[in-house]
């Protein structure tokens, strides 16, 4: 059992270093199911097939669940594209309406927060820009565009003090000031 745990160990580890290799989030959980030992007539035969089958199950997975993830990120990335040659052309509601289809697809990719942001400033819609800035700023507390983003829309439904505190520290990161 103990050097199944080793080896799950060790699996994760590598997967933790491929994401911060990459720009792939991966949280992991280390779940101990089922230590006691079984019946078996040969156990230690019995528990490192038990093991080996389950490594590779494990293995399994994480490579489908990546490769989907590559797949999603691919498309998510030629929407994006998309949606920046629709902002471009000052199409905003369509600009928005692809970010908004990119994120279904990759969710944790800051630029498509902040993004659409932008573009439901240019509509008026102060409190979307405000949740999309939210939603950037839990990827990154400390992201720039999002801190300026989220002033510009508190400054648009006058309320001012955030406003001001956002566009300060959105100075403040930007010119590497010290966290105050």
């Amino acid at each position: 059992d103990e050097q199944a745990i080793e080896q799950a160990d060790m699996l994760i580890q590598k997967l933790d270093n491929a994401a911060e290799d990459g720009n792939t989030r991966v949280v992991t959980d280390r779940t101990v199911i089922n230590t006691s030992k079984g019946p078996a007539a040969e156990p230690e035969q019995a528990v490192s097939v038990e093991q080996e089958a389950f490594m590779a199950t494990f293995q399994k997975d994480a490579k489908e669940r990546a490769a989907r993830r590559a797949i999603r990120e691919k498309e998510g990335a030629v929407i994006k594209a998309d949606g920046n040659a629709a902002f471009k052309k000052l199409d905003y509601i369509k600009a928005e309406a692809l970010y908004t289809q990119a994120l279904s697809l990759w969710s944790d990719h800051l630029p498509l927060y902040t993004n659409r942001a932008l573009c439901r400033l240019k509509l008026h819609r102060y409190q979307d820009a405000l949740s999309d800035c939210d939603w950037a700023l839990r990827l990154h507390d400390r992201h720039p565009k999002a801190l300026f983003h989220q002033g510009t829309a508190y400054a648009a439904l006058q309320q001012f003090e955030a406003a001001r505190a956002s566009l300060q520290l959105a100075r403040n990161v930007s010119t590497g000031a010290a966290r105050t």
